[in-house]
């Protein structure tokens, strides 16, 4: 089971506030069990042939309103708070029952906006492009990634734990104080993606932690903890703006 816990997703109307002067927000209301964009257990099964043409979809036949305050055409975000058993979907309309056009893995990066967003009921869609696949994804799972700071010696309170999600979840309690999903796990190796409530920084939606262990006979003990901010706006030198 890779989700550590349910995180808290930044709700549409705190990101629709500090969007209006910001030209950058989150997405769609709270994901529910039932979400579509993304599940707790296993990836969602594609609606529609994932190989077959996207026809591209004239602006008129588009649900939902225009919406200029997301992220400029060229940005380049990553896939964040998508757990690591599972997948975002990107698809052809900005609808979570419209066809699934493209899947993107939760590490996944270079995911770029072509400039066009959509409010679609009281929900945040933005247009990318990824490798080969073209459509839309909720904004929710989406964010500029800044550069990882070493911060092991602020987790150096951390004991050996028996596993290694754990670990994880002492070194995310004693980093960020957010609940926070598994988004990669390997032998020794986790990375947790905490996501923001929407209190706080308005250019900052959260945190990626990742972690590296070591054997300590048959506990996991910390070795070095690198943080990346994931960011609203964009980055600059490495932070956010």
């Amino acid at each position: 089971m890779s989700t550590l816990r349910r995180f808290p997703v930044i709700s549409a109307a705190a990101l629709l506030v500090l969007s209006v002067g910001l030209a950058a927000c989150g997405e769609e209301t709270a994901p529910t069990a039932s979400d579509p964009e993304r599940t707790t257990t296993a990836p969602v099964e594609p609606d529609g042939d994932p190989t077959e043409t996207n026809d591209p979809v004239d602006e008129s036949d588009l649900p939902g309103e225009r919406m200029d305050l997301f992220w400029p055409d060229g940005a380049e975000l990553a896939v964040v708070g998508v757990a690591a058993d599972d997948v975002l979907n990107v698809r052809r309309l900005p609808d979570p029952g419209a066809d699934a056009v493209g899947e993107l893995a939760p590490l996944a990066e270079g995911v770029v906006s072509t400039g066009h967003s959509r409010l679609v009921d009281s929900g945040f869609w933005v247009e990318v492009e990824h490798d080969d696949v073209s459509g839309w994804a909720n904004t929710a799972y989406l964010a500029y990634l800044g550069d990882a700071q070493d911060r092991t010696d602020e987790a150096s309170r951390v004991g050996p734990q028996a596993s290694l999600e754990a670990l994880g979840a002492a070194v995310a309690d004693e980093l960020g104080g957010e609940d926070g999903t598994i988004v990669a796990e390997s032998d020794m190796t986790i990375v947790i993606d905490l996501v923001s409530s929407g209190e706080g920084d308005d250019s900052v939606r959260g945190s990626r932690l990742r972690i590296t262990a070591s054997s300590q006979g048959s506990a996991y003990a910390l070795d070095t903890v690198e943080v990346l901010p994931l960011c609203i706006r964009g980055v600059s030198d490495g932070v956010c703006l």
